[in-house]
């Protein structure tokens, strides 16, 4: 591939898990080539639109739907959005002229990719998680290439196509000092600061348990929480925590997220690909609870991949009652030897620069043909 202006679109959304590594792909690719154009397709008024506007990339809303459950409804549905989207994709596609087009799975990926099959153009995927999702089980075959952010099952087919570089992260995420990162969330210094998230959808099941959770435990007057909750569940967290007379920081969400992981010194977490990357980047012991409706459970393989290696540990949520979850807590509190193991543990899960060299391996295959 020339060092010249390129056009690329990028397919998928929904959730952090799906935007989030197209995004840190779009940023390194204007890195490398100026004057170039990232074009984001996906659903109108979902987090695709917002992170596009927030980076100054370009956005189009194409009608999209979840996969059908058995109902006839649903079915007919299902194909209508994706036929009336995959139509608005291929106007868009015959427009802009892509160099390449870049999927991240899920429904929200499908119109585009259909349509820039129908066009003839150079299709790669982004596979978060351990188990690949429906729609890039479908997609593989037509796909050059189909990236992995954690290693993948040996069954699986195509082998030629899935090459596991490591899920890409934002150029906005690196280590901030500790101390100005408590700053930040106008924190002082504590034994411990412990994170809790739920994923960009958040999460009721960690944010109903977590509080009570924290009250248990042994060290609650050395720790102070930052806790992110989703849209629509703070004010309730907030309350939780004021109750129990908890140091805590809660918020719906932070653009921020460099900051966040900075402060922490332990995370309680979902176990989705693209915050396990994360978690793995700065190194943190973590007690991870699998959403437990993921497609394929494939939240739960993740964690169980991850706590394999000593890195975490986890509980489903129905086991993830405060006191158990307090009680692990303490565990990684008390032991400074064990925490330090965890940390050293993430090392095998974490590729560095690994938007640089999915970029590489595109520009070889372009080159090739």
């Amino acid at each position: 591939m020339k060092e010249k202006a390129l056009t690329v679109i990028f397919c998928g959304g929904g959730t952090g898990g799906h935007v989030f590594p197209l995004l840190a792909l779009a940023q390194k690719l204007r890195e490398r080539y100026a004057d170039s154009k990232m074009l984001f397709l996906g659903k109108k008024g979902k987090l695709e639109e917002y992170l596009a506007a927030k980076n100054n990339f370009a956005f189009r809303s194409i009608a999209c739907c979840q996969f059908p459950e058995k109902s006839i409804a649903d079915i007919f549905r299902f194909i209508l959005k994706t036929l009336t989207g995959t139509i608005s994709s291929l106007k868009i596609i015959l427009k802009e002229k892509p160099d390449f087009i870049i999927g991240s799975g899920g429904y929200v990926s499908i119109p585009g990719i259909a349509a820039g099959l129908l066009t003839g153009k150079k299709i790669y995927l982004l596979e978060q998680n351990v188990i690949p999702g429906k729609t890039n089980k479908i997609f593989a075959f037509f796909a050059r290439k189909i990236f992995t952010g954690l290693p993948m099952s040996g069954k699986m087919t195509l082998h030629d196509k899935w090459v596991y570089t490591g899920n890409p992260l934002r150029v906005n995420l690196q280590l901030v000092s500790k101390d100005s990162a408590l700053k930040r969330f106008g924190m002082r210094e504590k034994p411990f600061c412990i994170g809790i998230m739920g994923g960009s959808q958040g999460a009721s099941g960690i944010n109903d348990i977590m509080p009570e959770a924290i009250n248990l435990t042994r060290n609650k007057d050395k720790i102070q929480i930052i806790h992110i909750t989703g849209r629509k569940y703070a004010d309730a967290v907030i309350k939780k925590y004021r109750s129990f007379e908890i140091d805590a920081r809660v918020f719906e969400f932070i653009d921020d997220i460099e900051n966040f992981y900075s402060a922490i010194d332990v995370i309680v977490s979902r176990s989705g690909a693209l915050a396990l990357t994360e978690i793995s980047y700065y190194r943190l012991p973590a007690l991870l609870i699998p959403f437990p409706f993921a497609a394929q459970d494939h939240q739960k393989v993740n964690a169980e991949l991850v706590s394999g290696t000593g890195a975490a540990f986890w509980l489903n949520e129905r086991e993830a009652i405060p006191p158990r979850v307090a009680g692990m807590m303490d565990k990684m509190l008390d032991d400074a030897e064990l925490r330090s193991k965890m940390r050293s543990s993430w090392e095998r899960f974490y590729r560095p620069d690994s938007a640089g060299r999915i970029i590489e391996m595109i520009e070889k295959d372009t080159d090739a043909g």
